[in-house]
This record gives structure tokens, sequence and C-alpha cells, in this order.
């Protein structure tokens, strides 16, 4: 016999699949966390994919969440992101995307950074990343900063792929990119096709829906890369005129912070972040993050070599001065110029 669900209207809906959660009952959808502003009233999986307009508050607290989706980050209206008691290890800088995001509590995971990119999130004044494992921070340099020396994982000139890329997924004056412009979407992927198939990952997720899905691929086994491709990434430098895109960078850095910019326009009521918090940098060129600073490191490695120049120089003198014969002129006695 169907059971009833409680109201005299026919059988119960059986639950949806969702997310697995430790030490409460299982949720029975992703909106099970997801709250309408101070109504608490739970949003739909359609509401959550971005139809509704209304602020939006998404709790994913111990969930064992190792990834999460793409998707998240086009939810333009969400203003609380809870994810604490996670075991997330890396936060996409297209988190930056979440523009109304005033409270993200990340604590509990195992992040050895934060992408640069949530520095510029104007709105995001509540904050929590402690504890977290963050790489240690260095010596600070002679301005009292904590910055890390600079990588470089690419060639100084990129790869005329890379640079086509950049092209190809820029966007000037307009929300499009130029392959959205120029190109009828989606892509085909046939063996005619070889350029797109080499890139389809990158495009697919760039923008997503421009290339169609490879179903020859679907089982195959996708390996971990170190520095995986996100999205389009914008370098910080501040001296370039428009803002420089690139896919892959080609330097890193790293620096440590105790709060934000919106933290601080907020005032003293913030109160930080509650400890130094390593922030990951990306140029796209070689010296593009010189503006960060010189690294503590660099400064004790150039007054050591300094000091030792000085050394060296004092231990020249020295030695000249005993190879050096005083040669006197008594000029009590007349010169004539026989002499």
């Amino acid at each position: 016999m169907a059971s009833s669900n409680g109201n005299g209207h026919g059988p119960a809906a059986a639950p949806r699949s969702g997310f697995a959660r430790t030490q409460t009952a299982p949720a029975e959808s992703i909106g099970a966390w997801a709250r309408q502003g101070p109504s608490a009233k739970a949003v739909s999986t359609s509401s959550i994919l971005g139809v509704s307009r209304e602020a939006m508050d998404i709790f994913l607290g111990r969930n064992n969440i190792t990834k999460l989706p793409m998707e998240l980050w086009s939810l333009h209206n969400l203003t609380v992101l809870s994810l604490r008691n996670n075991c997330l290890t890396y936060i996409p800088p297209e988190i930056a995307n979440l523009r109304d995001l005033q409270t993200l509590n990340l604590a509990h995971n195992k992040l050895r950074y934060i992408p640069s990119e949530m520095l510029q999130m104007k709105k995001l004044t509540q904050l929590n990343l402690f504890p977290n494992p963050f790489l240690p921070k260095p010596p600070p340099n002679r301005d009292g900063n904590y910055v890390s020396r600079t990588e470089r994982i690419g060639p100084k000139i990129p790869p005329l792929t890379e640079l086509a890329l950049r092209v190809l997924l820029s966007r000037k004056e307009t929300r499009e990119t130029m392959l959205e412009q120029y190109y009828e979407l989606p892509l085909a992927t046939s063996q005619d096709q070889r350029p797109v198939t080499a890139f389809r990952d990158i495009l697919s997720i760039c923008v997503p829906g421009s290339v169609l899905p490879d179903e020859s691929r679907a089982g195959r086994k996708q390996f971990k890369v170190a520095r995986p491709v996100t999205g389009v990434g914008i370098c910080p430098n501040p001296m370039h005129d428009d803002e420089s895109n690139f896919i892959r960078p080609s330097e890193e850095r790293y620096t440590w912070v105790e709060s934000t910019p919106a933290m601080k326009t907020k005032g003293a009521e913030s109160g930080g972040l509650g400890g130094h918090a390593a922030v990951h940098w990306r140029g796209c060129m070689w010296g593009c993050l010189d503006f960060l600073g010189i690294a503590g490191e660099d400064e004790d490695t150039k007054k050591q070599e300094k000091e030792a120049e000085e050394e060296g120089m004092d231990l020249d003198l020295q030695e000249s001065e005993e190879v050096v014969q005083t040669v006197r002129f008594d000029t009590a006695t007349g010169w004539d110029f026989d002499d």
C-alpha cells in the first residue's frame, strides 16, 4: 500500500539524491542548503541554476566535498556561501564572478592558498578562512610585507597557441568573446577539425557550450593536472592599459595577508582574517608580478652579497697598502737639474 505524504493528497514523492551529509540526516537536493533572503525559504534546483533573481544563501558544510562545480560561479545573486568542514584543496579564480557575495566560510578545509581574485570582491566583508593548512609565510621584506619569490612557470615568450587562445577568448568592449562573435557555436569536433579537438577542454571550460561533447571520450580516465585551466585569467599588473588576459600564466607568486580590501573598508568590526592567509597571484608575462615588491629572501641575499662585496673591497685595500712603498723627498737640501 502506498504511503501518504501526510496531507492526504496521494503518495509521498521519493527523495532526490544529492550531496551526502555526515552527522545529519541526508538532504533531498542541493536546494536543501539554499535559502532565499531572510524568509529562509528553500529554493528549487532550477533556482540554483540561476533562474531566481532573489538573494540566495547556500550552505554545504560537512559534505566531504573535494571539488566544486563550475556552474556554482554563475550564481550572480548568491550572497552567502558556506563550505566549511569539507575536503577542498583548491578554490578557482572564477569565484570572483560571485560579485554579490557578502559572506564566505571556507574554514576547516585543506586549502594551501586562495586566489588573488578574491581580493577584488568588493562586497565580501565576512570571510572565514581559518583553520586551513596555508603555505607558511617567508621572512618579511623591508616594507614589512610577506612576498614570495617569482616562479617562472612558462616561457619568456608565450607559445603561439597560447597567444591565439588569448585573442580568441578575449572580450573587447563586449560581454562576448571573439569566439562567440565570429564563429557559429557549438564547434564541430570531427577528425577533420583537429585544432578544435586539441583545445576541446579549454574551449568548453572558458566558453561553456562552445564545443559539442565527445561521446568517444566518455568513460575515459581523467588525469589530474598540476595547474588546471579553470577559465580565462586577467593579469593583475596595474600597468596594463587594457585587461590583459591569459589561459596559462607565465609566472606566479604568493603574498600573505591578514585582511582584504573589502574587510578594511568595512572597518574594525570585521576583525580581519585571524591569521596570515597565502594568496596566489598569476601574471601573463615575465615581470608582470614585480609590482608586488621584492621578496624578503631576495633582500637578505642581496644584503649578504653587498656585505661580501664590501668585505672583499676592504681586503683588496689592505693588500694594496702592504705592497705600496712610501717615498719621502728631503726638501731641506737644494735640488739641481743634474740631480
